[in-house]
């Protein structure tokens, strides 16, 4: 198509070529503006002040002037004028002195990108989204088929993509997709304010928004992905505001992204690598739970070594004037032996260490890796506590068995590994909560003392390292300390995960039965050890003992492992001599972090089982600690049980339910003389609203679990193999109690699961006998109704 005369050559080839946006949807909704002509589509508000004469004040003439240099203008289809100007030659921001790149009239409440759609692009439309159009459009004129596109999509609820920007709702559309347009991120809702500027009464979505806004329809966040720290937070934030207006209306939304290096914005995107590279992250998109709960897990932070390496070099040095060291690499990547090397180094010129955990055997078993005493050793020690030791976060204060004091520490080395969980721990466990007060107390004095002293460092590390920890050790600090973050880019090239359905995991057991018929050798991972529960460690332990009385098996739970008669006491530290002794291992979140179980040719599979009681990355960590490449099978309820508080996702509202509790333990506290109450009367503000933020974090997934897992171990670069389920009676009994299923393992050869394209192939009934690693495996997404559970143990 030639270009027509109303469109001057550098805004066409800036919206046709450069962009990629389809010639006749140009064509229909853009036009090049000159001289007085831009003044008519943006000065129009009758709040604009303005001369007896009807002339702008010469203020608003100064500040306006550069439209008279031309520009493109894109409108809207709608009764309003507002639309979109982009200047020639842009005024520049009185703040930051930024161009500002795309001038909307001013005094108008902003609107929504409608274009006018030509019948071609309307068919590609349809045909995506497999929906007629209108019979007998013939007998419309032009501008009624462009409104009765609209009118269209919506009576049909056909999904639609919110981008930041006309252009990038136009190459959408050019490309099958109905893509709308915001003029900023923010302008999808409103906010009621008084004269005064606050905030007054609830926000709600803008009126052409809102039209769309209607039960089960799939709606899309398509934003820039950008790489400045501020602009992620703001994007972020109101894809998180804007996305809950929307699901309070019964939409299904969800969020579309891509690596930034990629391109920035949607039209970059598409321009640079093709459709199909956007079709993929469409059909990755994550819903907006599961969004929520990855960015509350995300570190931004600019790293200040990044590698890209399957094991960490032991050389890495430990800066000596970095004083807060974040260290991020997955998991089996040797991050406990850097570390160790650290500690060597810092035992070698004798400087104190302090190793925090948050589970006994775990402690133990790291203190014994790095060559320090654990709290329990130190009289047998010949240097008692002169160098340090390891202690479970538990005993850190005065009346413990450590008798620990914080003021006694300083310059030295405080290590959190797997600080995540190390840290909720201490901020949510119920065997904290008698004495969290004077815990956190103690931890607040350790990690400033260390941190503001000549030569202390604190060293968090976590395979899931997020901004949550960093942020809530500086803030504890007091000190806006820069961190030094190692960052291990290295990706697991994945495990085979084999994927249960269902209510109930019988379906895997009955496939684990038949497994361990056929010689194999299984680690088997549960959330509980209470013999009440179906699906415990005894339990289990008792049904595998009556089918397989010949195997050797062998019970790891907090139970077990602290009972001098039984075979597991004490073997934590020791396991990789101690499991090759057992055919079949079943193991409770006793060892789900901080141990590498490193036999090779021995286990042949790790199954787990997890009802939600624990976080999604608790459970991934269990899978881990077997670190041979052999496959896992998984059953995750729908629903996880492990809610935190009132349950809520929003921080404001947890806080809020956790009001009553705070108000009446100020009183004490005062009482007790403890000076770390705010001006508020709230104890350790920042780690009241640090355990909000990762309780928020639990509990988006909770709703969502099985999901969330998935979504957890696919981006971790592992392959789902969906296993369907087939009739056959299988039962478990246990001392009174019993449970009935019917699914036991079956797949159809003939059947391809198509939710994602990138991840779908045929799914072979022999699956004992292995899979082509040339194919890729689809997920069945389907969820029931579960059951919600709340606790309120936490701070």
């Amino acid at each position: 198509m030639e270009r027509p005369n109303h469109i001057k050559s550098a805004h066409w080839q800036e919206w046709t070529i450069e962009s990629g946006i389809d010639p006749n949807l140009t064509a229909l909704n853009v036009q090049s503006l000159t001289g007085a002509t831009a003044y008519e589509y943006l000065i129009y508000s009758e709040t604009i002040p303005r001369r007896n004469d009807g002339r702008l004040t010469d203020h608003w003439l100064k500040k306006y002037r550069h439209l008279e240099h031309g520009g493109w203008y894109c409108g809207t289809l709608s009764d309003s004028l507002w639309g979109c100007f982009k200047p020639n030659q842009p005024r520049r921001n009185r703040d930051n002195k930024k161009p500002i790149k795309y001038e909307h009239p001013p005094k108008v409440a902003t609107g929504l990108f409608l274009l006018k759609v030509t019948l071609k692009l309307w068919k590609r439309i349809a045909k995506r989204y497999k929906v007629p159009m209108p019979k007998y459009l013939f007998l419309y004129t032009r501008e009624k088929l462009y409104e009765l596109f609209w009118k269209w999509v919506i009576k049909h609820n056909i999904p639609v993509i919110i981008t930041e920007g006309v252009k990038k709702a136009a190459i959408l559309i050019t490309k099958g997709y109905v893509g709308i347009a915001v003029p900023g991120i923010f302008n999808g809702y409103r906010q009621p304010k008084d004269a005064m500027g606050n905030p007054m009464g609830n926000p709600s979505l803008i009126p052409e928004l809102a039209r769309f806004a209607t039960p089960g329809r799939i709606i899309s966040f398509g934003f820039d992905s950008d790489k400045k720290p501020r602009t992620i937070a703001n994007v972020r934030k109101a894809i998180s505001f804007t996305g809950s207006l929307l699901e309070q209306q019964g939409c299904q939304v969800q969020v579309i992204e891509w690596k930034p290096q990629l391109g920035k914005g949607v039209d970059d995107l598409i321009v640079n690598h093709g459709i199909e590279v956007f079709d993929a992250a469409y059909l990755a998109a994550k819903s907006l739970a599961i969004w929520k709960a990855k960015q509350l897990s995300c570190l931004t932070y600019e790293p200040s070594l990044q590698v890209n390496s399957r094991y960490l070099d032991k050389n890495i040095p430990l800066p000596k004037d970095a004083k807060l060291v974040g260290l991020k690499s997955a998991k089996g990547t040797g991050k406990t032996e850097l570390i160790a090397q650290w500690v060597a180094e810092a035992l070698h010129k004798g400087q104190w260490v302090l190793v925090l955990t948050h589970r006994i055997q775990l402690g133990e078993a790291l203190c014994q890796r790095f060559g320090v005493p654990y709290v329990t050793e130190l009289r047998d020690s010949e240097i008692g506590s002169l160098l340090g030791y390891g202690l479970c976060v538990d005993s850190l204060h005065p009346e413990s068995q450590a008798r620990f004091k914080a003021e006694d520490w300083s310059d030295g080395l405080v290590i959190l590994d797997e600080a995540e969980q190390v840290l909720w721990h201490m901020l949510n466990s119920s065997t904290c909560q008698k004495e969290r007060v004077p815990i956190l107390k103690s931890f607040k004095t350790l990690i400033k003392n260390a941190l503001t002293s000549d030569y202390g460092q604190v060293i968090v590390s976590d395979a899931n390292l997020s901004n949550l920890s960093i942020e809530y050790i500086k803030q504890l600090a007091g000190v806006d300390i820069p961190p030094y973050i190692i960052q291990n880019d290295w990706v697991h090239p994945g495990w085979s995960v084999y994927r249960y359905g269902g209510r109930n995991p019988a379906s895997l057991m009955a496939s684990l039965k038949s497994h361990i018929k056929k010689g194999g050798k299984p680690f088997v991972c549960v959330s509980g050890q209470k013999r009440k529960s179906k699906w415990s460690t005894t339990t289990l332990e008792c049904f595998l003992q009556k089918h397989f009385p010949d195997k050797r098996i062998l019970r790891i739970d907090s139970e077990s492992v602290s009972d001098p008669t039984h075979p597991a006491y004490c073997c934590i530290s020791k396991l990789n001599q101690i499991l090759l002794e057992y055919d079949i291992v079943i193991a409770s979140p006793s060892i789900e972090t901080g141990v590498s179980i490193d036999i090779k040719d021995h286990f042949t599979s790790v199954w787990g089982i997890t009802h939600g009681i624990c976080s999604v990355w608790s459970f991934l960590q269990s899978l881990a600690r077997v670190r041979p490449d052999v496959p896992r099978h998984i059953w995750a309820a729908q629903r996880g049980l492990g809610r935190i508080g009132n349950g809520s996702t929003s921080v404001k509202s947890l806080l809020a339910s956790v009001h009553k509790l705070t108000s009446a333990n100020i009183q004490l506290l005062q009482t007790a003389g403890y000076d770390d109450l705010d001006n508020e009367g709230v104890f350790q503000q920042e780690s009241l609203i640090t355990w909000a933020k990762m309780a928020t974090r639990i509990n988006v997934t909770m709703s969502c679990y099985r999901e969330a897992v998935m979504e957890a171990l696919l981006d971790e670069g592992h392959t789902i193999i969906d296993v369907d389920a087939v009739n056959q009676d299988f039962h478990v009994e246990d001392k009174g109690h019993s449970v009935d299923a019917s699914p036991v393992i079956g797949t159809d050869s003939s059947r391809v699961i198509e939710i994602d394209s990138s991840r779908v192939i045929e799914i072979d009934s022999r699956w004992d006998d292995g899979i082509d690693s040339s194919r890729i495996i689809g997920i069945d997404s389907s969820r029931d109704d579960g059951i919600d559970s709340s606790r309120d143990d936490g701070i």
